[in-house]
């Protein structure tokens, strides 16, 4: 299982009212940058906390792996070529959002993350990776935070919590977790 950290400032609404996260695969003049081709790296089980307005707005799971997909209408349309990159998840929203000034800054300085610029500041690009350690302080900090996540797959009848999910899967015991 891997932690991603995605920027959805514009797309949050709609990529969370339909469950996905989409991606374009290349821009009009056929660049491509490696925050869209990350969405080829999602697995399912994988957790992705959603971040728009200044916040962690959301956390979900993953459910299904990226695929080639047209950019969903209800996206809009000016910013992104047709093609694109789509997985599906199942997310829940925090009811009580977590703003990146309540993040340590520590955490987020010197630039440790890809998310985050020298300066701390969440950076311009979509979907970034994040280490075992930085996602394992972010659940044990904000622990009291974390909704109850589905589970991949939507026909299981139970879920755990995201702190239940870490201590399944050996994080808590991770070197940079404990240092802090």
């Amino acid at each position: 299982m891997a932690y991603w950290w995605v920027n959805q400032g514009q797309t949050f609404a709609a990529e969370r009212q339909a469950g996905i996260l989409w991606a374009p695969t290349a821009m009009a003049n056929g660049g491509t940058r490696p925050y869209w081709t990350a969405m080829t790296d999602l697995v399912a089980g994988d957790v992705v906390f959603h971040y728009a307005h200044q916040r962690i707005m959301a956390v979900g799971r993953v459910r299904t792996p990226a695929q080639l997909h047209p950019r969903p209408a209800s996206l809009p349309s000016q910013l992104w070529q047709q093609d694109g990159w789509l997985a599906e998840l199942n997310s829940t929203d925090l009811e009580t959002p977590i703003h990146r000034n309540e993040i340590p800054l520590e955490w987020r300085r010197p630039r440790q993350e890809p998310c985050f610029d020298v300066n701390g500041q969440v950076v311009l690009g979509y979907l970034f990776p994040l280490s075992d350690g930085f996602a394992g302080k972010l659940l044990d900090y904000f622990q009291d935070r974390w909704p109850p996540i589905p589970p991949v797959n939507p026909t299981l009848n139970s879920t755990r919590s995201l702190g239940q999910i870490r201590g399944l899967s050996g994080h808590a015991a991770d070197a940079d977790c404990a240092a802090w």
